[in-house]
């Protein structure tokens, strides 16, 4: 979750206040386009991030109506109450009976270490978690809620799009895998998420249904059918389930938006049957090439690389609204950095850049773009009890372009990587915010400021 959230999940030209819309989970350990490619997949719009437009008015998501024509069929009609409903548990029994299902996944890449989690869905060991949480690893672990933990053996099924993985683990105990609904939940029903939201393994939340939507439109990069809740997700708790009263799953906790509240988001139900029950037999092992970072139309969502160039100048340019949509990294254990970064980029957007928040879709306008800030860290040098590492930020921006048929498409018009300062691993989990850290951000800002501005005088020529 992603915690995308979101910071980019995980901080403008012209006026008005940003939103700030976090990302889902990215592996801590991810790189940029790792944490960046998280984010486009769970919030991108038709324009942006990549990213770049933001469009459904999800503040006032209760009252949306869902939108047809996505790959799996959603009715727009009211679903009949069910005789399941009737069996509904307290919440501190739904915890007992769930949480034996739930895995911590702890994922290696090449960069360090990060976390997601995952439900049980099969007695021989099958695991569904998001792509995200994954993708780029070079070994994984699922630890249940008694500290048993086996090995991801590999995978059965991909799907970048929905943003769902089918896993296997060859598990010696006994295994309790929970049912998944047969069909979408009715809006206003009560719902938990399931996962380790910061790292804090076996949490969970409540909430209701607030809206059924699909990918269309949420202006989603990817594809599916997302329940929309009020139940609290934050980075971590990716990969985790959102179960109704009965325990049944109805998604699969995927991303969160934060230009607005309680905007949480899970891959439905339907979308996890068709994964489950499409998943093969041919098992895969994890790898950074068998799942890579990945996004969902090609990189940045299909988007073309038009910085630098005269036409990509004229786009930036023109830019007076965006969202923000934050990358986080799971070793900020405080949230302390991520929130640091996260208010120095929205400083810079609407201070000093002057740009306007999106806050419903009729705001959206043709100079509307997604800015997506992916934060991670690079171990650079130290001893192993006092590992050094280079704190990254990585931003891109997405603006909406027209091509010569008159079919919108996706430019992006500002990539900007830097390394904002340096930390011990000791100090990260700390949620020390370091001086160099404070002065390296200052001037990472500053510098795309420059480079906006300087787009508005080339066109000014």
């Amino acid at each position: 979750v992603a915690e995308t959230s979101p910071e980019i999940e995980t901080s403008a030209p012209l006026t008005s206040s940003i939103s700030t819309t976090p990302i889902t989970d990215v592996p801590a350990s991810t790189s940029t386009d790792t944490a960046l490619a998280s984010n486009l997949n769970s919030n991108l719009n038709t324009t942006p991030m990549g990213a770049v437009t933001t469009s459904a008015d999800l503040s006032s998501s209760a009252d949306a109506s869902l939108s047809a024509d996505t790959s799996l069929k959603m009715t727009s009609n009211p679903i009949p109450q069910t005789s399941s409903e009737s069996l509904a548990m307290d919440l501190p029994t739904l915890i007992e009976q769930v949480e034996k299902s739930i895995v911590r996944i702890t994922v290696k890449s090449e960069q360090g270490e990060g976390l997601g989690s995952g439900f049980v869905v099969d007695a021989a060991g099958i695991i569904v978690t998001n792509y995200h949480v994954m993708e780029g690893a070079v070994s994984a672990v699922a630890e249940f809620r008694d500290g048993t933990s086996y090995p991801i053996a590999g995978f059965l099924k991909l799907d970048d799009e929905r943003d769902l993985a089918v896993l296997k683990i060859e598990a010696k105990e006994t295994l309790y895998p929970l049912a998944i609904a047969k069909e979408l939940p009715r809006k206003g029903i009560k719902v938990a998420t399931f996962g380790a939201p910061r790292g804090l393994s076996f949490s969970n939340s409540e909430g209701i249904v607030s809206a059924l939507r699909s990918a269309e439109e949420l202006k989603h990069a990817g594809s599916g059918n997302y329940i929309q809740t009020t139940a609290a997700i934050s980075g971590g708790n990716s990969g985790g389930p959102l179960v109704n009263m009965q325990g049944e799953v109805v998604g699969a906790n995927t991303f969160k938006r934060t230009d607005g509240e309680s905007l949480n988001f899970a891959i439905s139900c339907l979308d996890i049957t068709d994964m489950v029950n499409n998943r093969g037999t041919k098992l895969t092992a994890v790898s950074p090439e068998t799942i890579p970072v990945k996004i969902s139309g090609g990189e940045y969502g299909g988007a073309e690389d038009l910085t630098g160039t005269e036409r990509g100048n004229l786009l930036l340019s023109q830019i007076r609204e965006a969202v923000i949509i934050t990358a986080p990294f799971n070793y900020d254990r405080t949230g302390r950095i991520t929130d640091f970064v996260v208010s120095s980029a929205e400083h810079t957007f609407k201070e000093r850049m002057k740009w306007k928040s999106i806050r419903s879709s009729s705001e959206v306008k043709g100079s509307s773009a997604i800015v997506f800030v992916a934060i991670y860290f690079t171990l650079t040098e130290g001893a192993e009890e006092d590992l050094v590492s280079d704190l990254n930020v990585h931003t891109v921006i997405v603006s909406r372009d027209v091509d010569k048929d008159g079919k919108e498409i996706r430019a992006i018009v500002l990539d900007e990587k830097g390394v904002v300062g340096t930390a011990s691993i000791r100090t990260v989990f700390d949620g020390v915010v370091s001086r160099t850290m404070q002065s390296g951000t200052k001037e990472y800002f500053t510098k795309l400021v420059g480079q906006y501005r300087k787009s508005i005088r080339e066109v000014g020529k």
